[in-house]
C-alpha cells in the first residue's frame, strides 16, 4: 500500500535512507543518523512524499511538482516492483497536477 508520509513516518524513512547510503560502498556517508532524521523531517513538511508500506515503511518517493527528489527502497522491498509502483504514483498525481 502507498500512503502520503506523516511526521510519524520520519524515523523509519531516515533509517531506509541511511541504511543505503551506508550500504552503498560508493556513497560517500556525509551525514549522521540524526542529520538524516532532520532531513527526512523537513522532506515531509515541505514535499510530497509517498510511503511504501508492507504493512511497515518498506521505501518512498518525495517530489516537488512533477520533480523526484527521492526515491529508496529496503533491501526486502527492491527488485519486486515497489520502484515502479512509487513512480507510477508520482507520474499519475504530476498529471492530475497538470490538468
Amino acid at each position: 500500500m502507498i500512503t502520503p508520509a506523516t511526521p510519524d513516518d520520519a524515523p523509519a524513512l531516515a533509517r531506509i535512507l541511511g541504511d543505503w547510503v551506508r550500504e552503498t560502498g560508493w556513497m560517500p556517508v556525509l551525514h549522521s543518523r540524526d542529520e538524516d532524521l532532520g532531513f527526512l523531517s523537513h522532506l515531509i513538511a515541505t514535499r510530497s512524499v509517498h510511503v511504501l508500506r508492507l504493512p511497515e515503511a518498506a521505501g518512498f518517493l518525495a517530489r516537488d511538482g512533477g520533480m523526484i527528489e527521492a526515491l529508496y527502497l529496503a533491501p526486502q522491498a527492491r527488485g519486486q516492483g515497489y520502484g515502479r509502483a512509487l513512480l507510477d504514483r508520482a507520474k499519475a498525481a504530476a498529471q492530475v497536477a497538470e490538468a
